[in-house]
C-alpha cells in the first residue's frame, strides 16, 4: 500500500475517526447523502454572495439563462463538403 505523501487535515482526521466503526450500506447512503448536502449547501451560499456582490436580479437570471456558452464541434460524423 502506498504511502500517502501529503498530510491529512484535522478534518480529514476527524472523519476517519467517525468511521472506524463497522456500518450498514444504509448508513453509508445516509452519510453521503449528509455530505452532498452540505457541499450543496456551501456552494449555494456561495453562488448567493457571488449574486449579491455583482448586485445581480431576476432579469439578469433570465437572459443568463437564455444564453448559448456552449463550444460549438465540428459535426463529427460528416465531413465539410467544401
Amino acid at each position: 500500500m502506498d504511502t500517502l505523501k501529503i498530510p491529512l487535515t484535522p478534518a480529514q482526521l476527524e472523519i476517519l475517526k467517525v468511521l472506524a466503526r463497522p456500518m450498514t450500506e444504509q448508513e453509508i447512503i445516509e452519510l453521503k447523502r449528509v455530505i452532498v448536502q452540505f457541499f450543496a449547501q456551501k456552494l449555494i451560499q456561495q453562488a448567493n454572495t457571488v449574486w449579491d456582490q455583482n448586485g445581480w436580479t431576476s432579469a439578469d437570471s433570465d437572459q443568463l439563462s437564455k444564453r448559448h456558452l456552449r463550444t460549438p464541434y465540428a459535426d463529427a460524423g460528416h465531413e465539410s463538403s467544401t
